[in-house]
This record gives structure tokens, sequence and C-alpha cells, in this order.
């Protein structure tokens, strides 16, 4: 039997709770972690290099418990006293730095080649919870952005995969020959985002609500839940993927859909779609979209969350748009061809 064996055999021996859970640590493993430390402590944090060298001194992880939560153990194994003694600086450091006052519950021990966390009540167990849950935060948040921002490449991707097949963009709502609108953009770009059997599981000449297209309102795809989090919203279809609508802006104006020869400000000076405020939902299918107020054109866009909002602009490019922006340059990115000209990097 090899050492690593014989030594995880033995962290098994020695687990005292009922429940539990061991993971061995190779370096297979624990390189590509190094990969997300900036993202864990900052790009700029000195701890990104300490844990980077300390990683591969891991041996194993194990979680131990007694259910319901009454008893917790955490233990990180390491090769040596020595290196088990700077994880626990390390951690200690860091949660310190982190929760402040709160730290203590997250504080843990060198023992020997271990470095130990435990709890010995539900309420000391659901406080580390809370705890862990407000470190890693940060880097949930993170995760969203990019996970809305990568929605929106998709969209203005589709946006320009239904301009190649038809000549212009979608129109902001599809109508009957007696111009009653019947569904949104967000359904004619369907077969570009790869979700083509949805696409045609809808009665197109029928309204958003009709008795057979309302059933299909649960079924809102990925990239348009956005940094939505609420479950309830996502299952009654509610998006903030929306076209902002102005008189000049690509969806506010009437007609079959606008062409990219008539984005006079260019592609890359123009909003095309935006994710807007978390009050301002729409159900997905609905031929409805975010109306933008002349004298205050953040108010329905901001996100205090990110500090700006998500957009994707006509060349298919999405943005975070910084809160900064003062009413006159947003009102010249939502205009067609108000010969303005945006320098991103003073925003």
């Amino acid at each position: 039997v090899g050492d690593s064996t014989t030594q995880l055999l033995s962290h098994i021996e020695s687990i005292q709770l009922p429940h539990a859970f061991i993971i061995q640590t190779p370096s297979t493993l624990t390189a590509p972690l190094v990969a997300l430390l900036p993202e864990i402590f900052g790009d700029d944090d000195p701890r990104v290099t300490q844990t980077a060298k300390l990683l591969p001194s891991v041996t194993t992880v194990t979680l131990s418990g007694l259910l319901p939560p009454d008893k917790l153990r955490l233990e990180i194994a390491a090769d040596s006293p020595e290196a088990a003694t700077a994880i626990a600086e390390l951690l200690n450091g860091w949660t310190s730095s982190r929760l402040k006052e709160n730290a203590k519950t997250l504080q843990t021990e060198a023992n020997g080649p271990s470095v130990v966390l435990k709890s010995d009540s539900m309420d000391q167990t659901l406080a580390i919870f809370d705890c862990i849950r407000q470190l890693t935060a940060p880097a949930r948040h993170r995760a969203q952005r990019m996970s809305t921002m990568n929605s929106l490449k998709q969209i203005g991707l589709a946006m320009h995969n239904f301009h190649d097949t038809y000549g212009h963009f979608p129109p902001q709502a599809l109508v009957d020959k007696d111009g009653k609108r019947l569904l949104s953009w967000r359904v004619l770009i369907l077969p570009y985002l790869d979700n083509l059997p949805l696409y045609q599981q809808f009665h197109l000449d029928e309204p958003w609500d009709s008795p057979h297209n309302i059933k299909l309102v649960s079924s809102m795809p990925f990239a348009y839940r956005g940094s939505q989090t609420d479950e309830q919203a996502i299952k009654a279809g509610r998006t903030r993927m929306t076209a902002p609508l102005t008189k000049d802006s690509v969806f506010g104006r009437p007609g079959s859909g606008m062409k990219i020869q008539s984005i006079l400000d260019g592609t890359s000076n123009t909003l095309m779609i935006v994710e807007a405020a978390p009050d301002q939902t729409f159900i997905w299918t609905k031929p409805d979209d975010v109306v933008i107020p002349a004298e205050n054109p953040l108010a329905v866009l901001l996100d205090a969350a990110v500090q700006g909002f998500h957009a994707v602009l006509c060349d298919g490019s999405a943005r975070l748009i910084p809160q900064s922006i003062d009413s006159a340059t947003l009102k010249a990115l939502l205009s067609v061809d108000g010969g303005e000209r945006i320098d991103f990097d003073k925003l």
C-alpha cells in the first residue's frame, strides 16, 4: 500500500463523528485551484501567492458531523506541523480581515500537522455556515456577473444571426395583419439561442397570453435569467433582459426591425439590450420592454448591487455601464443617429 493510501486510511480511522466525507488532495486536484485564488482573495492580495505556495502541502480535507448539525468538524491535513501552522495563520488572517467582529466564529487552530475548525452545538454550526456564506458572497457575485455578461453576449450574437437571415434586427414586437402586438423579440430570436424546439412550440399568429402560448411562459431560456435569483420570478417567466425604449433607440422606432446601416452613430456606440433595474421585470414572451424616462434615464436601469447596469451594444459586445454615467452620455448611447461618439475609457 502506498504512503498516500496509508495516510488516507489513517485519517478515515481517526474520524469520530458518524457522518463524514474525506477528500484526498493530490497536486492534480490542487493545482487548478491556483487560477481561482484571485477570485477568492482579490487580484492584488498577497494571500494569493501565500496560498499558492501552501496548497501543495495539503494532503486531505475531512468534514464530519452529527446530524442534524449539532456537531461539526473540518480538518485540513498538511504534510507537516509547520505547514499546518502557516495554513491556520493564513485562514485566520483572511477571515479576520473580511468578517471583523464575527471572525472568531471561523477561527481555526493548528493541531500537529492538521488545521481544525469545529463546533459543538447547532447554534455554532449555523453561525459557521452563515460566516462561510458571507465569505463566499463576493466570489458568487462575480460569477453571477460573468454569467450575466455571457448571456448578453449570446443575445447579441443571436440578434446578429437574425440580422444575417432577415436583413434587419427583429422588431420589438411581432404583430398581426391588424397591427395587434403578439409576441416579444425575445421569442423571435429563440432559434438563434439554440432554442429552436421551444420556438416551434409557439403559435406565432396568437398573442403571448393565448391559451396555448401562455403555457410556454414558464419555459424561459437561461439566457433571459440574467442576474435574477428569485426562483418564483424565474418560474413566472419574468426577465430583466429588455430593449430600452426611447424614440431614438434601436427598438423604439416603429417598423419591421432596424437595419445595421441605419445605426449612424456606429454599432459600438449604441445600446441594444440592457439588464434593467431589479424592480423592472417583464414576462419574457410579452411584447413589453422598459421605457426610458427622459428626465432620469438611469432610474429604470441602475442595479445598486453592481453599481451600474449590464448591457450589450449593437456590435455584440457586453459591458457594465457604471452608475457614474451622466444623463447626456446615456441618452447618446441610447440614440442610433444622434451623431455622438462615446469614449468608454472616460465613463
